[in-house]
């Protein structure tokens, strides 16, 4: 006869039209709560549930967010590159722009910076050509990527955003960093993040944001 000396809560989410829990009666079996439903579990057998789970949620998210990518108003050479690296598309929201970083190249390193501290940032607040004319060639030269860019196409942005505002025809492309302090990397879409701080300030947009799959 199984003797349940305690219960050990594993996980709990609430919210107005949903509760789930899931505790492991110790000595007993592993409980799962789902409104007004209990399902019941050995060990063994919650184990390989929750291994079932995992894995049909992870197929679930890569299909939706194929599907869904294809329809946000991102650049898709720049989405299909995402998809052959296992990034996947999970959501679309405001954020507020103090919770972007960028990634900067600083002495053959990528370097994780807020925005104001950005090379690119410094560069169109102060109207330092030489400064971004720099970064960008050093960009180049280690990455290959930036040789598109230019200073006066840099300028053409600003002018464009300050004249008819913001439009979000191509969304800026995030990724989230698990850390202590949950901030967005900024993965395509730095130059039209600068121009909106230094226009705008710490304002809110909506972005489409990626996970890799591990």
């Amino acid at each position: 006869m199984a003797v349940n000396i305690g219960v050990l809560h594993l996980a709990s989410l609430h919210n107005d039209k949903m509760r789930l829990v899931i505790e492991d009666n110790i000595g007993e079996s592993i409980h799962i709560h789902y409104n007004n439903i209990r399902l019941d579990f050995t060990i063994d057998d919650f184990m390989k549930f929750s291994e079932g789970l995992l894995l049909a949620r992870s197929k679930l998210i890569k299909s939706l967010g194929a599907a869904e990518s294809r329809s946000i108003p991102i650049d898709k050479k720049f989405a299909e590159k995402l998809m052959e690296n296992n990034f996947n598309f999970y959501a679309y929201e405001e954020v507020d722009l103090s919770d972007l970083i960028f990634t900067n190249l600083i002495n053959g390193e990528r370097v994780a910076l807020g925005i104001k501290d950005s090379i690119i940032y410094k560069s169109i607040s102060t109207n330092n050509r030489a400064m971004y004319e720099e970064y960008i060639s050093k960009v180049a030269m280690h990455t290959g990527e930036g040789a598109h860019y230019s200073w006066e196409s840099f300028l053409h942005l600003l002018k464009s955003i300050k004249d008819y505002q913001y439009k979000e025809d191509c969304l800026v492309v995030v990724r989230e960093i698990i850390s202590e302090v949950k901030k967005m990397q900024v993965m395509d879409g730095q130059h039209r993040v600068a121009i909106l701080y230094y226009l705008f300030g710490n304002i809110k947009i909506k972005v489409a944001k990626y996970h890799i799959e591990n």
